[in-house]
Protein backbone atom coordinates (compact mmCIF):
# COMPACT_ATOMS: atom_id res chain seq x y z
CA UNK A 1 0.00 0.00 0.00
CA UNK A 2 2.82 2.38 0.94
CA UNK A 3 4.56 1.74 -2.40
CA UNK A 4 1.31 2.31 -4.32
CA UNK A 5 0.86 5.62 -2.52
CA UNK A 6 4.40 6.70 -3.42
CA UNK A 7 3.98 5.85 -7.10
CA UNK A 8 0.33 6.76 -7.60
CA UNK A 9 -1.06 9.37 -5.19
CA UNK A 10 1.73 11.01 -3.18
CA UNK A 11 2.35 14.68 -4.14
CA UNK A 12 5.05 14.89 -6.80
CA UNK A 13 7.54 16.98 -4.81
CA UNK A 14 7.25 14.71 -1.78
CA UNK A 15 7.53 11.53 -3.86
CA UNK A 16 10.58 12.80 -5.76
CA UNK A 17 12.31 13.93 -2.59
CA UNK A 18 11.60 10.61 -0.90
CA UNK A 19 13.18 8.73 -3.80
CA UNK A 20 15.88 11.19 -4.88
CA UNK A 21 17.32 12.54 -1.64
CA UNK A 22 18.61 9.14 -0.45
CA UNK A 23 20.15 8.51 -3.88
CA UNK A 24 21.63 12.02 -4.02
CA UNK A 25 23.05 11.53 -0.53
CA UNK A 26 24.47 8.17 -1.54
CA UNK A 27 26.09 9.63 -4.66
CA UNK A 28 27.36 12.62 -2.68
CA UNK A 29 29.11 10.27 -0.29
CA UNK A 30 30.44 8.35 -3.30
CA UNK A 31 31.86 11.59 -4.68
CA UNK A 32 33.44 12.33 -1.32
CA UNK A 33 35.12 8.95 -1.20
CA UNK A 34 36.35 9.34 -4.79
CA UNK A 35 37.71 12.70 -3.72
CA UNK A 36 39.20 11.06 -0.63
CA UNK A 37 41.39 8.83 -2.81
CA UNK A 38 42.72 11.89 -4.64
CA UNK A 39 42.97 13.95 -1.44
CA UNK A 40 44.99 11.41 0.54
CA UNK A 41 47.17 10.57 -2.46
CA UNK A 42 47.73 14.33 -2.76
CA UNK A 43 48.98 14.41 0.85
CA UNK A 44 51.92 12.25 -0.21
CA UNK A 45 53.10 15.31 -2.16
CA UNK A 46 53.72 13.15 -5.22
CA UNK A 47 52.13 14.75 -8.29
CA UNK A 48 52.84 11.59 -10.32
CA UNK A 49 50.64 9.48 -8.05
CA UNK A 50 47.87 12.10 -8.30
CA UNK A 51 48.16 11.99 -12.09
CA UNK A 52 48.14 8.17 -12.01
CA UNK A 53 44.85 8.06 -10.12
CA UNK A 54 43.41 10.49 -12.68
CA UNK A 55 44.63 8.32 -15.55
CA UNK A 56 42.84 5.25 -14.16
CA UNK A 57 39.44 7.02 -14.09
CA UNK A 58 38.41 5.52 -17.47
CA UNK A 59 38.58 2.02 -15.95
CA UNK A 60 36.29 3.10 -13.11
CA UNK A 61 33.91 4.56 -15.70
CA UNK A 62 34.07 1.34 -17.73
CA UNK A 63 33.02 -0.79 -14.74
CA UNK A 64 30.22 1.66 -13.98
CA UNK A 65 29.13 1.38 -17.60
CA UNK A 66 28.94 -2.40 -17.41
CA UNK A 67 27.03 -2.26 -14.13
CA UNK A 68 24.54 0.14 -15.77
CA UNK A 69 23.55 -2.57 -18.23
CA UNK A 70 21.96 -4.55 -15.40
CA UNK A 71 21.52 -1.77 -12.84
CA UNK A 72 19.79 0.89 -14.95
CA UNK A 73 18.35 -1.60 -17.43
CA UNK A 74 17.07 -3.89 -14.70
CA UNK A 75 15.72 -1.01 -12.60
CA UNK A 76 13.75 0.47 -15.50
CA UNK A 77 12.30 -2.92 -16.44
CA UNK A 78 11.41 -3.70 -12.81
CA UNK A 79 9.63 -0.33 -12.47
CA UNK A 80 7.54 -0.96 -15.60
CA UNK A 81 6.84 -4.54 -14.51
CA UNK A 82 5.70 -3.30 -11.08
CA UNK A 83 3.43 -0.79 -12.78
CA UNK A 84 1.90 -3.69 -14.71
CA UNK A 85 1.43 -5.60 -11.38
CA UNK A 86 3.63 -8.54 -12.49
CA UNK A 87 5.45 -9.41 -9.23
CA UNK A 88 6.61 -12.83 -10.46
CA UNK A 89 8.35 -11.18 -13.37
CA UNK A 90 10.24 -8.90 -10.95
CA UNK A 91 11.81 -11.93 -9.23
CA UNK A 92 13.16 -13.25 -12.52
CA UNK A 93 14.51 -9.83 -13.56
CA UNK A 94 16.34 -9.15 -10.26
CA UNK A 95 17.91 -12.62 -10.18
CA UNK A 96 19.01 -12.29 -13.82
CA UNK A 97 20.68 -8.92 -13.14
CA UNK A 98 22.52 -10.20 -10.04
CA UNK A 99 24.11 -13.29 -11.57
CA UNK A 100 24.84 -11.55 -14.86
CA UNK A 101 26.79 -8.86 -12.98
CA UNK A 102 28.91 -11.47 -11.21
CA UNK A 103 29.68 -13.27 -14.46
CA UNK A 104 30.55 -10.04 -16.29
CA UNK A 105 32.81 -8.98 -13.40
CA UNK A 106 34.80 -12.21 -13.70
CA UNK A 107 35.20 -11.61 -17.46
CA UNK A 108 36.54 -8.12 -16.65
CA UNK A 109 39.22 -9.55 -14.35
CA UNK A 110 40.46 -11.89 -17.08
CA UNK A 111 40.36 -9.43 -19.98
CA UNK A 112 41.80 -6.42 -18.17
CA UNK A 113 44.69 -8.39 -16.70
CA UNK A 114 45.56 -10.05 -20.01
CA UNK A 115 45.56 -6.66 -21.79
CA UNK A 116 47.19 -4.63 -19.00
CA UNK A 117 50.13 -3.28 -21.03
CA UNK A 118 47.85 -2.23 -23.89
CA UNK A 119 45.48 -0.54 -21.43
CA UNK A 120 48.28 1.40 -19.77
CA UNK A 121 49.39 2.64 -23.19
CA UNK A 122 46.00 3.91 -24.33
CA UNK A 123 45.33 5.53 -20.94
CA UNK A 124 48.15 7.94 -21.73
CA UNK A 125 50.64 6.95 -19.03
CA UNK A 126 54.14 8.38 -19.05
CA UNK A 127 57.40 6.87 -17.79
CA UNK A 128 56.70 8.58 -14.44
CA UNK A 129 53.10 7.42 -14.00
CA UNK A 130 53.00 3.96 -15.62
CA UNK A 131 54.15 1.95 -12.59
CA UNK A 132 51.68 3.75 -10.29
CA UNK A 133 48.78 3.17 -12.72
CA UNK A 134 49.62 -0.52 -13.04
CA UNK A 135 49.84 -0.98 -9.27
CA UNK A 136 46.46 0.71 -8.75
CA UNK A 137 44.69 -1.24 -11.50
CA UNK A 138 45.97 -4.68 -10.44
CA UNK A 139 44.22 -4.33 -7.09
CA UNK A 140 41.15 -2.45 -8.31
CA UNK A 141 40.38 -4.85 -11.17
CA UNK A 142 40.51 -7.82 -8.76
CA UNK A 143 37.34 -6.45 -7.15
CA UNK A 144 35.44 -5.99 -10.43
CA UNK A 145 32.58 -8.42 -9.60
CA UNK A 146 31.90 -6.55 -6.34
CA UNK A 147 32.11 -3.13 -8.04
CA UNK A 148 29.55 -4.24 -10.65
CA UNK A 149 27.25 -5.83 -8.07
CA UNK A 150 27.32 -2.73 -5.84
CA UNK A 151 25.92 -0.48 -8.58
CA UNK A 152 23.57 -3.14 -9.95
CA UNK A 153 22.01 -4.13 -6.62
CA UNK A 154 21.73 -0.50 -5.49
CA UNK A 155 19.60 0.30 -8.53
CA UNK A 156 17.56 -2.90 -8.23
CA UNK A 157 16.75 -2.18 -4.56
CA UNK A 158 15.80 1.40 -5.43
CA UNK A 159 13.42 0.23 -8.17
CA UNK A 160 11.19 -1.37 -5.52
CA UNK A 161 10.94 1.97 -3.69
CA UNK A 162 13.65 1.26 -1.10
CA UNK A 163 15.68 4.36 -1.90
CA UNK A 164 16.82 4.82 1.71
CA UNK A 165 18.10 1.26 1.89
CA UNK A 166 19.94 1.71 -1.41
CA UNK A 167 21.58 4.80 0.10
CA UNK A 168 22.58 2.91 3.25
CA UNK A 169 24.18 0.14 1.21
CA UNK A 170 26.31 2.58 -0.75
CA UNK A 171 27.19 4.60 2.33
CA UNK A 172 28.45 1.53 4.20
CA UNK A 173 31.05 0.92 1.52
CA UNK A 174 31.85 4.59 1.18
CA UNK A 175 32.48 5.24 4.86
CA UNK A 176 34.62 2.12 5.14
CA UNK A 177 36.65 3.31 2.16
CA UNK A 178 37.14 6.76 3.69
CA UNK A 179 38.30 5.23 6.97
CA UNK A 180 40.72 2.86 5.25
CA UNK A 181 42.20 5.44 2.83
CA UNK A 182 44.42 7.36 5.28
CA UNK A 183 45.38 4.13 7.05
CA UNK A 184 46.48 2.35 3.90
CA UNK A 185 47.75 5.27 1.83
CA UNK A 186 49.60 7.24 4.50
CA UNK A 187 50.03 5.23 7.72
CA UNK A 188 50.95 1.93 6.01
CA UNK A 189 52.66 3.76 3.13
CA UNK A 190 50.85 1.78 0.43
CA UNK A 191 50.15 4.79 -1.81
CA UNK A 192 47.93 4.13 -4.84
CA UNK A 193 47.82 0.42 -4.02
CA UNK A 194 46.21 1.27 -0.67
CA UNK A 195 43.64 3.51 -2.38
CA UNK A 196 42.59 0.70 -4.72
CA UNK A 197 42.43 -1.90 -1.95
CA UNK A 198 40.31 0.39 0.25
CA UNK A 199 37.86 0.88 -2.63
CA UNK A 200 37.50 -2.85 -3.23
CA UNK A 201 36.92 -3.61 0.46
CA UNK A 202 34.26 -0.89 0.55
CA UNK A 203 32.43 -2.44 -2.41
CA UNK A 204 32.53 -5.90 -0.84
CA UNK A 205 30.84 -4.54 2.30
CA UNK A 206 28.12 -2.86 0.19
CA UNK A 207 27.35 -6.07 -1.67
CA UNK A 208 27.04 -7.98 1.62
CA UNK A 209 24.48 -5.43 2.83
CA UNK A 210 22.43 -5.51 -0.38
CA UNK A 211 22.33 -9.31 -0.42
CA UNK A 212 21.18 -9.30 3.21
CA UNK A 213 18.47 -6.70 2.49
CA UNK A 214 17.06 -8.46 -0.56
CA UNK A 215 17.07 -11.92 1.01
CA UNK A 216 15.53 -10.86 4.32
CA UNK A 217 13.57 -7.63 3.77
CA UNK A 218 12.37 -7.43 0.18
CA UNK A 219 8.92 -8.72 -0.62
CA UNK A 220 9.33 -9.14 -4.39
CA UNK A 221 13.04 -9.03 -5.36
CA UNK A 222 14.97 -12.29 -5.58
CA UNK A 223 18.61 -13.41 -5.75
CA UNK A 224 17.72 -17.08 -5.88
CA UNK A 225 19.36 -19.09 -8.63
CA UNK A 226 15.98 -20.81 -9.05
CA UNK A 227 14.52 -17.52 -10.31
CA UNK A 228 17.35 -16.99 -12.81
CA UNK A 229 15.80 -17.09 -16.27
CA UNK A 230 17.40 -15.95 -19.54
CA UNK A 231 14.17 -15.34 -21.40
CA UNK A 232 14.05 -13.27 -24.57
CA UNK A 233 11.67 -10.81 -22.88
CA UNK A 234 13.95 -10.19 -19.89
CA UNK A 235 17.15 -9.89 -21.91
CA UNK A 236 15.55 -7.52 -24.41
CA UNK A 237 13.82 -5.51 -21.67
CA UNK A 238 17.05 -5.04 -19.73
CA UNK A 239 19.28 -4.43 -22.75
CA UNK A 240 17.04 -1.91 -24.52
CA UNK A 241 17.63 0.51 -21.63
CA UNK A 242 20.81 -0.90 -20.10
CA UNK A 243 22.94 -0.76 -23.23
CA UNK A 244 22.23 2.93 -23.97
CA UNK A 245 22.83 3.71 -20.27
CA UNK A 246 26.12 1.80 -20.34
CA UNK A 247 27.22 3.34 -23.62
CA UNK A 248 27.03 6.75 -21.98
CA UNK A 249 29.58 5.64 -19.39
CA UNK A 250 31.69 3.72 -21.91
CA UNK A 251 31.92 6.82 -24.06
CA UNK A 252 32.64 8.88 -20.96
CA UNK A 253 35.52 6.51 -20.29
CA UNK A 254 36.71 6.96 -23.87
CA UNK A 255 36.37 10.73 -23.55
CA UNK A 256 38.62 10.67 -20.48
CA UNK A 257 41.20 8.78 -22.55
CA UNK A 258 40.89 11.37 -25.33
CA UNK A 259 41.29 14.27 -22.91
CA UNK A 260 44.27 12.72 -21.12
CA UNK A 261 46.03 11.97 -24.39
CA UNK A 262 45.41 15.51 -25.65
CA UNK A 263 46.70 16.87 -22.32
CA UNK A 264 49.72 14.59 -22.32
CA UNK A 265 51.73 17.04 -24.45
CA UNK A 266 51.25 19.66 -21.71
CA UNK A 267 52.73 17.38 -19.02
CA UNK A 268 51.54 15.28 -16.09
CA UNK A 269 50.63 18.44 -14.14
CA UNK A 270 47.90 19.21 -16.69
CA UNK A 271 46.55 15.66 -16.38
CA UNK A 272 46.59 15.92 -12.58
CA UNK A 273 44.79 19.28 -12.75
CA UNK A 274 42.07 17.89 -14.99
CA UNK A 275 41.75 14.86 -12.72
CA UNK A 276 41.09 17.08 -9.70
CA UNK A 277 38.71 19.30 -11.69
CA UNK A 278 36.70 16.28 -12.84
CA UNK A 279 36.46 14.98 -9.26
CA UNK A 280 34.99 18.30 -8.12
CA UNK A 281 32.68 18.61 -11.13
CA UNK A 282 31.29 15.19 -10.30
CA UNK A 283 29.97 16.74 -7.08
CA UNK A 284 27.40 18.75 -9.08
CA UNK A 285 27.01 16.19 -11.87
CA UNK A 286 26.23 13.20 -9.64
CA UNK A 287 23.81 15.21 -7.51
CA UNK A 288 21.92 16.02 -10.72
CA UNK A 289 22.20 12.38 -11.81
CA UNK A 290 20.85 11.26 -8.44
CA UNK A 291 17.98 13.73 -8.59
CA UNK A 292 16.89 12.50 -12.03
CA UNK A 293 17.63 8.80 -11.49
CA UNK A 294 15.84 8.80 -8.14
CA UNK A 295 12.69 9.88 -9.95
CA UNK A 296 13.08 7.28 -12.70
CA UNK A 297 11.04 4.56 -10.92
CA UNK A 298 8.16 7.06 -10.62
CA UNK A 299 8.53 7.91 -14.32
CA UNK A 300 8.55 4.23 -15.25
CA UNK A 301 5.60 3.38 -13.02
CA UNK A 302 3.53 6.33 -14.28
CA UNK A 303 4.31 5.44 -17.88
CA UNK A 304 3.61 1.74 -17.32
CA UNK A 305 0.29 2.64 -15.68
CA UNK A 306 -0.48 5.05 -18.57
CA UNK A 307 -0.83 7.95 -16.12
CA UNK A 308 0.34 10.73 -18.45
CA UNK A 309 -1.09 13.46 -16.25
CA UNK A 310 1.13 12.50 -13.31
CA UNK A 311 4.11 11.99 -15.61
CA UNK A 312 3.70 15.49 -17.05
CA UNK A 313 3.48 17.02 -13.57
CA UNK A 314 6.59 15.11 -12.56
CA UNK A 315 8.58 16.38 -15.55
CA UNK A 316 7.66 20.02 -14.94
CA UNK A 317 9.00 19.79 -11.42
CA UNK A 318 12.17 17.94 -12.46
CA UNK A 319 13.07 20.45 -15.19
CA UNK A 320 12.73 23.47 -12.91
CA UNK A 321 14.65 21.94 -10.03
CA UNK A 322 17.47 20.59 -12.25
CA UNK A 323 18.14 23.96 -13.92
CA UNK A 324 18.09 25.90 -10.65
CA UNK A 325 20.22 23.31 -8.85
CA UNK A 326 22.78 23.18 -11.64
CA UNK A 327 23.07 26.96 -11.77
CA UNK A 328 23.52 27.41 -8.02
CA UNK A 329 25.99 24.53 -7.64
CA UNK A 330 27.98 25.60 -10.67
CA UNK A 331 28.16 29.24 -9.53
CA UNK A 332 29.49 28.32 -6.09
CA UNK A 333 32.23 26.08 -7.48
CA UNK A 334 33.14 28.65 -10.18
CA UNK A 335 33.67 31.37 -7.57
CA UNK A 336 35.74 29.24 -5.17
CA UNK A 337 37.55 27.15 -7.80
CA UNK A 338 41.09 28.14 -6.80
CA UNK A 339 40.59 27.44 -3.11
CA UNK A 340 38.88 24.12 -3.87
CA UNK A 341 41.76 22.84 -6.03
CA UNK A 342 44.30 23.85 -3.35
CA UNK A 343 42.58 21.56 -0.88
CA UNK A 344 43.83 18.56 -2.86
CA UNK A 345 47.45 19.53 -3.47
CA UNK A 346 49.59 22.63 -2.94
CA UNK A 347 51.38 22.60 -6.28
CA UNK A 348 51.38 25.93 -8.13
CA UNK A 349 51.27 24.46 -11.63
CA UNK A 350 48.57 21.89 -10.86
CA UNK A 351 46.46 24.49 -9.05
CA UNK A 352 46.71 26.84 -12.03
CA UNK A 353 45.63 24.15 -14.48
CA UNK A 354 42.95 22.79 -12.18
CA UNK A 355 41.35 26.19 -11.50
CA UNK A 356 40.98 27.06 -15.19
CA UNK A 357 39.65 23.60 -16.01
CA UNK A 358 37.17 23.58 -13.14
CA UNK A 359 35.69 26.96 -14.08
CA UNK A 360 35.37 25.96 -17.73
CA UNK A 361 33.57 22.73 -16.81
CA UNK A 362 31.07 24.65 -14.68
CA UNK A 363 29.86 26.85 -17.56
CA UNK A 364 27.33 24.25 -18.73
CA UNK A 365 26.10 23.17 -15.27
CA UNK A 366 22.61 24.76 -15.66
CA UNK A 367 21.80 22.60 -18.73
CA UNK A 368 23.40 19.33 -17.63
CA UNK A 369 20.42 18.54 -15.39
CA UNK A 370 18.06 18.73 -18.38
CA UNK A 371 20.14 16.08 -20.16
CA UNK A 372 19.95 13.71 -17.19
CA UNK A 373 16.21 14.21 -16.66
CA UNK A 374 15.47 13.43 -20.30
CA UNK A 375 17.92 10.54 -20.38
CA UNK A 376 16.18 8.94 -17.40
CA UNK A 377 12.79 9.65 -18.95
CA UNK A 378 13.72 7.85 -22.16
CA UNK A 379 15.09 4.92 -20.14
CA UNK A 380 11.97 4.75 -17.96
CA UNK A 381 9.75 4.72 -21.05
CA UNK A 382 11.83 2.02 -22.70
CA UNK A 383 12.75 4.40 -25.53
CA UNK A 384 15.99 2.64 -26.46
CA UNK A 385 16.64 4.62 -29.63
CA UNK A 386 16.32 8.04 -28.02
CA UNK A 387 18.32 6.94 -25.00
CA UNK A 388 21.03 5.53 -27.25
CA UNK A 389 21.26 8.67 -29.38
CA UNK A 390 21.53 10.86 -26.29
CA UNK A 391 24.17 8.63 -24.71
CA UNK A 392 26.25 8.42 -27.88
CA UNK A 393 25.87 12.15 -28.48
CA UNK A 394 27.18 13.58 -25.21
CA UNK A 395 30.38 11.58 -24.93
CA UNK A 396 30.84 10.37 -28.50
CA UNK A 397 29.56 11.79 -31.75
CA UNK A 398 29.41 15.31 -30.33
CA UNK A 399 32.30 15.36 -27.85
CA UNK A 400 35.01 13.75 -29.99
CA UNK A 401 34.61 16.12 -32.97
CA UNK A 402 34.32 19.09 -30.59
CA UNK A 403 37.56 18.35 -28.72
CA UNK A 404 39.36 17.62 -31.99
CA UNK A 405 38.29 20.90 -33.57
CA UNK A 406 38.71 23.04 -30.44
CA UNK A 407 42.16 21.62 -29.61
CA UNK A 408 43.37 22.51 -33.10
CA UNK A 409 41.79 25.97 -33.03
CA UNK A 410 42.64 27.05 -29.47
CA UNK A 411 45.14 24.53 -28.13
CA UNK A 412 44.90 23.94 -24.37
CA UNK A 413 42.05 26.44 -23.99
CA UNK A 414 40.08 24.55 -26.62
CA UNK A 415 40.56 21.26 -24.77
CA UNK A 416 39.42 22.87 -21.53
CA UNK A 417 36.12 24.26 -22.91
CA UNK A 418 35.24 21.21 -25.03
CA UNK A 419 33.06 19.45 -22.44
CA UNK A 420 30.97 22.54 -21.66
CA UNK A 421 30.38 23.19 -25.36
CA UNK A 422 29.44 19.52 -25.84
CA UNK A 423 26.93 19.68 -22.96
CA UNK A 424 25.18 22.69 -24.49
CA UNK A 425 24.89 20.99 -27.89
CA UNK A 426 23.68 17.76 -26.25
CA UNK A 427 20.99 19.62 -24.29
CA UNK A 428 19.67 21.06 -27.56
CA UNK A 429 19.58 17.55 -29.04
CA UNK A 430 17.83 16.13 -25.95
CA UNK A 431 15.14 18.82 -25.96
CA UNK A 432 14.49 18.25 -29.65
CA UNK A 433 13.99 14.52 -29.12
CA UNK A 434 11.75 15.18 -26.10
CA UNK A 435 9.48 17.48 -28.10
CA UNK A 436 9.02 14.67 -30.63
CA UNK A 437 8.34 12.02 -27.95
CA UNK A 438 6.02 14.39 -26.08
CA UNK A 439 3.88 14.87 -29.17
CA UNK A 440 3.68 11.14 -29.92
CA UNK A 441 2.94 10.15 -26.30
CA UNK A 442 0.52 13.04 -25.71
CA UNK A 443 2.32 14.25 -22.57
CA UNK A 444 0.45 17.33 -21.29
CA UNK A 445 3.49 19.28 -20.07
CA UNK A 446 2.68 22.86 -21.12
CA UNK A 447 -1.06 22.51 -21.01
CA UNK A 448 -1.16 22.04 -17.23
CA UNK A 449 1.34 24.69 -16.18
CA UNK A 450 -0.35 27.07 -13.76
CA UNK A 451 0.62 30.72 -13.47
CA UNK A 452 2.13 31.39 -10.08
CA UNK A 453 2.66 27.69 -9.35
Amino acid sequence: MEKNELFETMPIKKAVMKMSIPLMTSLLVTVIYNMADTFFIGQTGDANQVAAVSLTTPIFMLLMALSNVFGMGGSALISRTLGAKDTEGVKHISSFCFYSSIFLGIICILVLNLKMEFILKILGTSALTKSFCKEYLLYYIAGAPFVLCTFTLGNVVRSEGYSKEAMIGNMIGTFLNIILDPIMILFLGMGVKGAALATVIGNISSVIYFVYHITTKSSILSLSIKDFIMSKEIIKGVMVVGIPASINNILMSISYVFVNNYLKVYGDAAIAGMGIANKVVSLVTLLLVGFAAGAQPIMGYSYGAKNNKRLGELLRFLFKAAVIGGFVGGAIIFIFANAIVRVFIDDVQIVSYGTSMLRALMISSPVVGIIFVLSNLFQAMGKGTQSMVLAVGRQGIIFIPVIYIMSHLLGLKGIIISQALTDILTAILAISMFINVKRKENLTLKKEVKIGA
